[in-house]
């Protein structure tokens, strides 16, 4: 998610500087709800530090939706009809992807690493899909789905 920050920061930024002639864009980003990811325990986990490393994971990504949300109350994204929305759902990782206007995305996985006992996604190769590409559509109704689910696995809720 600071990756995505990182982005609609350098959006901002153009749309200040008049680079980008936008208007009535929404971006919708989905990724773990921090309480449930500093929540997940396993027995199986040796690590001495995976608790308070899911303490701090959740403090960034806390602090990088408050940053995001606070991206809508800029006079530039008010004037342009530009907003970002954070859906944060309540589920492991498993992939990350843009979408970018319907006509391309990027795509990856996250993995669990047994090593370090956390998940990785940067790490791992990044795709790439044209909508002119036959398998275009079955990437976008995975993401469809996904984004489905994503918003209703903001809603389920644990241990009760």
């Amino acid at each position: 998610i600071r990756t995505i920050a990182d982005m609609v920061r350098g959006i901002l930024t153009d749309l200040r500087n008049d680079y980008l002639p936008s208007t009535k864009v929404r971006f919708t980003i989905y990724c773990v709800d921090p309480d449930f990811l500093a929540s997940w325990r396993s027995s199986k986990i040796t690590n001495a530090n995976f608790d308070s490393r899911n303490l701090r994971y959740k403090q960034q990504i806390s602090s990088t939706i408050e940053e995001l949300i606070a991206f809508n109350l800029s006079p530039a994204f008010k004037a342009r009809d530009v907003s970002v929305e954070v859906v944060k759902y309540r589920m492991l990782p498993t992939f990350w992807a843009f979408r970018i206007s319907n006509e391309r995305a990027y795509f990856g996985a996250f993995t669990w690493n047994p090593v370090t006992e956390d998940f990785e996604g940067p790490e791992n190769a990044c795709f790439k899909i044209e909508k002119s590409e036959p398998s275009y559509r079955y990437l976008e109704q995975y993401l469809d789905n996904r984004a489905t689910f994503f918003r209703l696995a903001s809603t389920i809720e644990y241990g009760k």
